[in-house]
């Protein structure tokens, strides 16, 4: 038999004679053959012990590095994400500031339209006042014209209303004195 020793040697397991010149029984082999079994079962479990406690004493240290990089990951992670939004920031900043320059050109191209738009109106408002004025003292002119007609047409008809009136009169004033006479001549009669 061989047996597997610690650090992987291999070491010859004495089966023969347990003293020189002897020839060992049947018994005696069965004994050597289960001292051996047991030691080698007790190095058996011992080693597996080993490796057991071995084993667990690395899955802690792994476990411990697990949080460890873990912890590190977290914060390295953290500092990776607050840089990236400080350049984030910096990019969109940046960003705001040309589309607000845009933006204010735009403003400033519509206000000058509209500036352009405002004094165009005014001048025509101006304009247009001009030619109101204008069309009001010609208004006005002939309507003092036609008033002038009308007060002289008036005039005219009063001077021959009083003309008329007079005649008239005139006329009834002898007509009167007629008819007066007429009575105090049939009176006498």
């Amino acid at each position: 038999y061989q047996r597997r020793v610690h650090g992987g040697f291999k070491q010859m397991v004495n089966f023969g004679k347990s003293v020189k010149g002897k020839n060992p029984t049947p018994q005696d082999t069965k004994r050597f053959i289960l001292k051996l079994r047991l030691k080698w079962k007790a190095e058996n479990v011992e080693e597996n012990d080993q490796e057991q406690e071995k084993v667990l004493k690395k899955r802690i240290e792994l476990k411990d590095q697990f949080q460890d990089e873990s912890k590190v990951s977290h914060f390295n992670r953290l500092k990776l994400l607050t840089h990236w939004r400080k350049i984030m920031r910096l990019a969109k900043t940046e960003a705001l500031k040309k589309d607000i320059k845009f933006a204010l050109q735009n403003h400033e191209r519509e206000v000058d339209a509209k500036v352009a738009i405002i004094s165009m109106l005014e001048r025509d408002l101006e304009e247009a006042d001009e030619q109101y004025q204008m069309a009001l003292r010609n208004h006005l002119m002939h309507v003092d014209q036609l008033i002038a007609i009308q007060e002289s047409r008036m005039q005219g008809l009063h001077e021959e209303f009083e003309r008329d009136l007079r005649i008239l009169k005139d006329e009834y004033d002898r007509e009167k004195a007629e008819i007066k006479a007429l009575h105090e001549r049939e009176k006498v009669r």
